[in-house]
């Protein structure tokens, strides 16, 4: 007997996680979008509280903006991460 041996599953999904895509249409926001939807699925699966409407992109991009001075559209992944890391989120939606 193989003690590394696994059982899987005969079907995995991990929609309680993921919520499904978003459409970005054409703004440069595919960053951003990607650490607040990375952000809130490791929230669900810690079992934490996700805002209603999830975090907003348009605030973490307007920030990442205002750090990196970058003079073209879209931004970076550190500066989205070490925004997110350091300030945190804004929520989509206030109620």
């Amino acid at each position: 007997s193989n003690a590394y041996a696994a059982t899987l599953p005969s079907i995995f999904s991990n929609d309680k996680y993921v919520t499904g895509i978003e459409n970005q249409e054409d703004k440069p926001w595919c960053t951003v979008f990607a650490v607040c939807k990375a952000v809130e699925a490791q929230m669900r699966l810690e079992g934490k509280y996700v805002p209603s409407g999830g975090f907003s992109e348009v605030w973490l991009y307007t920030r990442c903006k205002q750090v990196n001075y970058i003079p073209y559209d879209g931004t970076n992944i550190n500066t989205a991460l070490n925004i997110a890391v350091n300030e945190g989120l804004c929520p989509n939606n206030f109620s």
